[in-house]
């Protein structure tokens, strides 16, 4: 343990916390590596700088970015503000947000969220959603590239890049 103020709670065997500031590591084999205030309850969890992150989830990771929350197992956030992976009791394995604001995968696995704001991949799998504010994912292997409050329901494979108030049916 190093830094100034960090914890290491006695669940936390064979844990870490190094460097930062007020750090708190809870879940066996679980690491942060610098930041502020940041929380690492899952086991096997990592959190590496930001701060206000909380990785609660079986091999959940984030790599800075402020006040992100990654209750996902085996999942990742890089960066940004407020994104969220999972909630209480979904499967959202092997999904991804890459920064941006206040995107969530909520449901569904292998879901990728890369940069926009307030963007949303609900029971889906296998969807990549890329920038854009307001993009929403519903369908499985789909994709939405850029554009503002485009919705993805289309049929296997579809796609819809750009654009506004698009719906693919």
């Amino acid at each position: 343990i190093s830094g100034n103020d960090n914890v290491i709670a006695p669940p936390a065997i064979y844990s870490a916390s190094l460097a930062g500031k007020d750090n708190t590591v809870i879940g066996p084999r679980s690491a942060v590596v610098a930041g502020a205030d940041n929380i690492a309850s899952g086991e096997r969890s990592l959190l590496l700088g930001g701060e206000e992150n909380e990785a609660t989830a079986t091999d959940a990771v984030i790599l800075g970015g402020k006040r992100n929350f990654n209750i996902g197992s085996r999942t990742v956030i890089v960066g940004g503000q407020e994104n969220q992976i999972g909630t209480d009791s979904t499967d959202t394995r092997y999904s991804v947000v890459s920064g941006g604001r206040f995107n969530h995968v909520k449901v569904g696995y292998a879901n990728s969220i890369f940069g926009g704001v307030q963007n949303t991949a609900e029971n889906v799998s296998d969807s990549v959603l890329i920038g854009g504010p307001n993009i929403t994912g519903l369908t499985s292997n789909r994709s939405i590239f850029g554009g503002t409050l485009n919705t993805q329901r289309g049929g296997f494979g579809s796609s819809i890049v750009g654009g506004r108030f698009l719906v693919a049916e």
